[in-house]
């Protein structure tokens, strides 16, 4: 499973046109593979966590390039998350550098979305902005993790990409 869902992750790096002298690099590689062994080991939850890696960071592959772990005055770890609202115990932001770490704190969030503001697909974008999920915010970053969960869903479906 890991080894199909590294594959997806190459095919949109490719669409979005990461440089390949970059994704190629054996230490980006060996980020990568052991974020798809991460999120096969989240049944149930691979394509929405897939999507959503993809949509924060791109995977964080120039971040493990420079040897990076992904950091911003936004959030941290792969799936940008903020440590104060996490759903899946304390954690700080060094912590969510783990990528286990930051699968499991992604899964709990998405299901502290889905008991708030339900399981349609819109209800990710208070992933995004909080409580603030409203009117451009809500419609850009909706519009573009659907474009890319669509795409995701359909490489699931038919078993290959």
């Amino acid at each position: 499973m890991a080894e199909f869902i590294l594959a997806i992750m190459m095919a949109l790096l490719a669409w979005d046109k990461a440089p390949v002298e970059i994704v190629s690099a054996p230490h980006v590689q060996a980020h990568l593979r052991a974020l798809a062994e991460e999120i096969a080991r989240a049944e149930g939850d691979e394509v929405r966590l897939v999507t959503l890696a993809f949509r924060e960071t791109r995977f964080g592959f120039r971040e493990a390039y420079v040897g990076l772990s992904p950091k911003s005055s936004v959030g941290c770890g792969v799936f940008q998350q903020w440590p104060q609202f996490a759903q899946g115990g304390p954690v700080t932001c060094d912590e969510l550098a783990s990528l286990a770490v930051a699968v499991k704190q992604a899964r709990a969030y998405l299901r502290y979305i889905e008991r708030r503001w339900g399981k349609g697909d819109s209800a990710i974008c208070h992933y995004f902005s909080g409580n603030r999920c409203v009117g451009r915010a809500q419609k850009t970053y909706t519009r573009e993790h659907i474009r890319t969960l669509t795409m995701v869903r359909k490489w699931w479906k038919k078993g290959k990409v």
